[in-house]
């Protein structure tokens, strides 16, 4: 059977829209995911995919709000995006598009090839009754780029001897691949105006190769020592 000129296009239409069908099955529809912030900025166009291609971009990001412009008054006259490094919970608000995007679908930086002990880690909060965001990154070799509420602008410096080496112990001795991707208590979907912490470590193995640890909490349930250990190891 011959398709007609009228039919050829149309079906050629079709499959070019496909891809944007399945992008706004994914778009949350007037909800708002309040929380867990860890960056936010104005889009050059009101466009929700926008926000969403912006998550998938940034491995941190577990979920995103959309603002649409000029939704009454007081409102910004332009669209505005959160990226978010875990899922808080939906609530309706017409104000609002959200949605999350799985692990699987968010393309992570390559990461150049690594020499065996080498490890790159990131500590994110954010949240709270009064929004605040503080972020610290620190690699191997013991630089650090640091982020507070006082401080918007990234402080660097180098961890101390004495700190680094505690830190690189630790983060040897840990085995990330048995660590979960969530350590909030059962039933809490951190909702609200809670403080929210992201945890991203990528180490370097004998053979390598890169192995990458990615989890967030609310209210973690008690934690695998190696684990903890870490986490107390960034307090230099």
């Amino acid at each position: 059977m011959r398709l007609t000129r009228n039919a050829r296009l149309a079906a050629l239409t079709l499959l070019l829209l496909l891809p944007l069908v399945t992008l706004a099955q994914k778009l949350e529809v007037d909800t708002d995911r309040h929380g867990d912030d860890f960056r936010d900025f104005d889009l050059p166009s009101p466009d929700p995919l926008l926000c969403r291609q912006a998550c998938v971009e940034d491995d941190q990001c577990g979920s995103f709000t959309y603002l649409k412009p000029d939704t009454g008054p007081g409102s910004p006259q332009v669209a505005h995006c959160w990226l978010k490094v875990g899922t808080p919970a939906p609530h309706h608000d017409p104000a609002f598009i959200s949605g999350v995007v799985p692990a699987k679908s968010r393309l992570p930086k390559p990461l150049p090839p690594g020499k065996p002990g080498e490890w790159t880690l990131q500590l994110t909060s954010s949240g709270g009754i009064a929004f605040r965001l503080h972020k610290l990154s620190v690699k191997s070799n013991g630089h650090f780029a640091r982020v507070t509420p006082s401080h918007k602008e990234p402080e660097e410096g180098s961890v101390p001897a004495a700190a680094l080496e505690k830190l690189n112990r630790t983060i040897l001795a840990a085995k990330i691949t048995t660590w979960k991707q969530n350590y909030n208590l059962p039933g809490d979907d951190g909702c609200c105006d809670r403080v929210s912490t992201g945890l991203s470590l990528d180490v370097c193995g004998s053979d390598g190769k890169w192995t990458r640890y990615e989890g967030h909490w609310v209210s973690p349930s008690p934690m695998p020592p190696d684990l903890e250990a870490v986490l107390e190891a960034l307090r230099f």
